[in-house]
């Protein structure tokens, strides 16, 4: 079209047919201006030529409808009806699908209208001929309302209904042209194309410079107001991408020249202006590319493999995937999210995917050549995948991936960070690496070759890693894997993740200040040499810190923990230490220290270890164990525990004190044990053990070892049944009120009672028919040396 352009009727479009040889233009002598975008967005509205150069054309109504004409249009007077020829179906949905793609970029509704409106109807009306003016193919629109002078000193008029009319006799339009073809090779084509340009003129936009078919000869040369006046820029340009000079290439591998399948980017700009953009288009996460969910074929590059196009998307958190194109790029894909620009995506092509000026894509991921990928000013999500790629993440807080390859990772400005978590875009890591942001000739692994600019954080695989940052606050996690981790200099943030984790430093373990945070379960650490080498650094998840002088638990520094609902392993360290299990039942070391234990619900297992230790079962069946002094530290020496009277304690037990505790277990040496008034149960394990009861219905087990088992009264006040399959005892006291309660005894040797000894070995499994004193008479008993008064 250009239906004002010197003729107040209407004016064919340019022809060029699909079988045109390509010619790859040079530059002209004298060149063109470039323009801006405010320049720009007049160029494509009033463009129109003569007395109607500054004029501007918008639709009137909000919705506009738009028809396929299925029969020959009700308007006798158009001279076009006499030659109308009927769309086939692929032609009726290419045409619908260039609407939609309007639709998709502009406020205004777009929609189809059912059959063939009535004559004058205010429509879009859309329709093949072979008696179209001159032969031409061009839109004709009727104007209904006067808006007054518009800000460019011409004045508006309101479109409200017009006629696209397309010359059936183009070899473009043929049942044998890619728009009459099933499958998307019409993608590209020139029908497509002059689909797109008919519905931008009835949409307002004119040509970009004031020229029109009909007009004498057209060329960049002649007729190119300003640079970007290409094919490259706009669907509205009578001239392919490369005739500025600036080599373009839309033929690519493929060698056919490829036109645009979208609306390009200066058009989005302009018809914006006109209209508004419109908020709802793709407000989701989007992809486009490979695994495209747009919902458009054109957007996904298994079916359009040689993409001309731009991308306009209303929010969300999107992603340009580029993975399915191989190497076939000169010097690898370049691949930009800054709004407003182009990349080089495909088969050797070049400037051939747009992202619009108001447009963010915030992901972006290489194919298996090397590629460069620029982010924008936004947090990206970099990928590189195989190759030798370069990534950049521009402005915002970015994720760098490379893959394979060395690639060269530059975060930008902001807080960026490279991962190795994922080998590919949808491939996670096979195996551990070496990344050693200082010294990046260190590096192992899918690490091999990368180089870092600006990058502030490393994020490891699932394997084991060696992790290393720089001079500058780092932030490292190892993820799951035995990890190494080290911040070098600066003040860093270090997670070690799941597995056994190793922090290193520099210096002897002297040089350190090590503080442990309760509330935030994790360690500061302050280098406290001159200038402060490895400066002040925060780590969480860590098993060992490692020194110059040796590897030191980290356990040791921990003064309070605090476990979960489930079943957890809680362990102090040298210092005073609260421990809580919560629910689930806990297993708890005290280790050093005066240690406050607490187990919480569920049937835990206290260990109080060294110092005076408060042990609070909690609910359930909790037990303290002095088999360990700490975790896998075996007790070197016997103890006496006395639940009742905890001042009788000696040994590791020495200090401790008991609420709701039930059970007790002893060392593999020589122990004492007394419960306390409630239903208890007693081990004693190895050594020659001596246990007894107390109060309440009591287990009591010797273990291993010549062991006592005693009771406060004389033999005569009980009553002893043996249990032949366990091998146990039953000991019932009938006195009254049965102080010593019925007790089931195992494993021992010896039983003592007030008026003396019993040996279990002169039983045989039978009660004694007379009572056997053993050892000194009672008024010398140990237990009443030691103040046990039983």
């Amino acid at each position: 079209m250009c239906w004002l352009c010197g003729n107040s009727a209407h004016k064919e479009d340019a022809i060029r047919l699909s079988s045109d040889p390509i010619q790859i233009a040079g530059p002209s002598s004298a060149a063109p201006p470039s323009f801006g975008t405010t320049a720009i967005i007049k160029q494509l509205r009033t463009s129109w030529g003569g007395a109607f150069e500054n004029d501007t054309y918008p639709v009137y109504n909000s919705t506009v409808y738009y028809a396929l004409l299925a029969s020959a249009p009700l308007d006798a007077s158009s001279p076009e009806n006499s030659g109308w020829q009927a769309l086939t179906a692929l032609m009726v949905a290419r045409a619908a699908e260039a609407f939609e793609l309007w639709d998709d970029l502009i406020s205004i509704n777009l929609n189809q209208y059912p059959g063939n409106p009535p004559s004058g109807g205010a429509v879009i009306q859309f329709a093949y001929s072979t008696t179209t003016d001159g032969g031409g193919t061009y839109e004709f629109p009727e104007l209904g309302y006067y808006l007054g002078t518009n800000s460019y000193g011409g004045d508006s008029w309101g479109i409200t209904r017009a006629e696209i009319w397309l010359n059936s006799s183009w070899s473009t339009h043929s049942s044998s042209s890619p728009i009459n073809q099933s499958g998307y090779a019409y993608y590209g084509g020139y029908g497509f194309i002059t689909y797109l340009h008919e519905i931008g003129h009835a949409l307002g936009l004119s040509h970009p410079g004031s020229y029109n078919a009909g007009g004498g000869t057209i060329t960049y040369a002649n007729s190119a107001e300003y640079l970007e006046d290409t094919r490259r820029y706009t669907v509205m340009s009578y001239f392919d991408a490369d005739e500025d000079g600036s080599g373009t290439d839309h033929a690519g591998s493929s060698g056919s020249w490829r036109y645009g399948q979208t609306p390009l980017l200066h058009d989005i700009l302009a018809v914006q202006a006109i209209y508004g953009a419109d908020p709802t288009t793709r407000v989701g996460n989007t992809t486009y590319g490979f695994n495209s969910n747009t919902g458009k074929d054109v957007y996904d590059f298994t079916k359009n493999t040689n993409p001309v196009l731009a991308i306009y998307d209303a929010g969300g958190v999107d992603t340009l995937n580029l993975s399915g194109f191989g190497s076939g790029q000169y010097g690898g894909q370049r691949i930009s999210l800054i709004p407003g620009s182009y990349s080089n995506v495909g088969g050797y092509m070049t400037s051939n995917l747009a992202i619009a000026y108001n447009t963010i894509i915030e992901n972006a991921v290489g194919g298996s050549g090397s590629d460069t990928i620029i982010g924008n000013h936004v947090d990206n999500l970099l990928v590189g995948n195989s190759g030798n790629d370069s990534l950049s993440g521009a402005d915002g807080a970015d994720t760098l991936i490379g893959g394979p390859g060395a690639d060269i990772l530059d975060g930008g400005a902001g807080i960026d960070g490279v991962s190795y978590y994922l080998l590919y875009h949808d491939v996670v890591a096979t195996e551990g690496l070496t990344v050693d942001l200082a010294n990046p000739a260190n590096n192992t692994g899918a690490a091999a070759g990368d180089s870092y600019i600006s990058v502030e954080w490393v994020y490891g695989t699932t394997f084991n890693d060696n992790l290393r940052g720089d001079a500058e606050d780092n932030w490292l996690y190892g993820d799951l894997g035995d990890d190494l981790l080290s911040g070098a200099g600066g003040n860093d943030v270090l997670h070690g993740g799941a597995g056994t984790d190793i922090a290193a430093f520099s210096g002897v373990i002297a040089n350190y200040q090590i503080v442990y945070s309760a509330s935030l379960t994790n360690f500061t650490v302050a280098d406290l040499r001159l200038n402060s080498p490895d400066g002040t650094d925060t780590l969480t998840a860590f098993e060992f810190f490692r020194f110059t002088d040796g590897d030191v638990a980290t356990s040791i520094f921990i003064s309070g923990l605090t476990g979960t609902a489930g079943d957890d392993l809680l362990r102090g360290g040298a210092a005073n230490d609260t421990l809580s299990g919560l629910g689930g039942n806990d297993t708890l070391f005290g280790a050093g220290g005066n240690d406050t234990l607490n187990g919480g619900d569920g049937n835990d297992i206290l260990f109080g270890g060294l110092g005076a230790d408060t042990l609070d079962g909690g609910a359930g069946h909790d037990g303290a164990s002095y088999y360990l002094l700490d975790q896998n530290v075996v007790a070197t020496a016997g103890v006496t525990v006395d639940l009742a009277t905890p001042a009788n304690n000696t040994g590791a037990a020495a200090g401790d004190s008991y609420l709701g505790i039930e059970w007790l277990y002893g060392t593999p040496l020589d122990d004492i044990l007394r419960g306390d008034n409630g239903a208890n149960w007693l081990y004693g394990d190895a050594g020659d053990d001596l246990v007894a009861g107390a109060g309440g219905n009591d287990v009591t087990h010797g273990g291993a070892g010549t062991d006592i088992v005693v009771f406060s009264g004389n033999f005569a006040n009980y009553q002893i049944v043996y249990n032949a399959g366990p091998g146990s005892y039953t000991i019932s006291d009938l006195r009254l009120g049965s102080p010593d309660g019925t007790d089931t005894v195992t494993a021992f040797e010896t039983f003592r009672f007030a008026d003396g000894d019993v040996s279990a070995a002169s039983w045989n499994g039978s009660l004694p028919e007379d009572i056997r004193a053993l050892g000194a008479p009672l008024d010398s008993d140990p237990l009443d040396q030691s103040g046990w008064l039983l």
